[in-house]
């Protein structure tokens, strides 16, 4: 009973506070997730996206919801080099990133935002674990907010038009130089020499 106890707490803690992701350390674990994402890309964020439900995020130095400008494509085509990033459905994985550090980022792109917000304050809904990478987001690419309201929709449609919107979390989200980007690299870069 003791150890069903110490168990329980420690889910609680884990999903309560933090995120838990597996990085993989494989060719093949990492060819997987180049696969999934949309994008892989490299670059800055630079300004922090006001929306209604995020408009208090650290004062303009680091934030969940942002425009990402990309200094370089791993994998994907962008005609414009900045992007918008949303993260509203990994809530406790999202990475918080500090504008003007770089980044190595693998993306889930949204082309469209739809809200059950009625529909999920009127059940009652089981807590689930943050969903895996560009899960709630359908196969047309629309994603259903279950927090979102008719006027954030509306806010993100808009941006819609100017950006290309992608999702991503901390699970997804890494510096330049740690050891699975500097895999992800190598690994691009001799399926490139392949190629040619």
């Amino acid at each position: 009973m003791k150890n069903i106890l110490i168990f329980i707490l420690s889910l609680s803690f884990t999903y309560s506070f933090g995120c838990s992701c597996a990085t993989p350390d494989t060719k093949e674990g990492i060819a997987k997730l180049i696969s999934d994402a949309d994008i892989v890309v490299e670059g800055t964020p630079y300004s922090i996206i006001k929306s209604n439900k995020y408009s208090g995020d650290n004062q303009k130095k680091e934030g969940v919801n942002l425009l990402f400008d990309v200094t370089s494509i791993i994998k994907g085509n962008l005609n414009n080099k900045v992007l918008a990033i949303n993260q509203e459905i990994f809530g406790g994985c999202a990475e918080y990133y500090k504008i003007g550090n770089r980044y190595l980022l693998f993306g889930y792109e949204i082309k469209g935002f739809q809200s059950k917000k009625k529909e999920s304050n009127n059940s009652k809904r089981p807590i689930d674990l943050p969903p895996g990478m560009g899960e709630g987001i359908d196969k047309n690419g629309i994603f259903t907010s279950f927090t979102y309201d008719k006027i954030e929709i509306n806010y993100w449609e808009k941006l819609l038009i100017k950006y290309r919107v992608f999702t991503t979390s901390s699970c997804s989200t890494f510096e330049p130089n740690s050891d699975i980007a500097i895999s992800v690299k190598i690994q691009q870069l001799s399926t490139k020499a392949k190629k040619h």
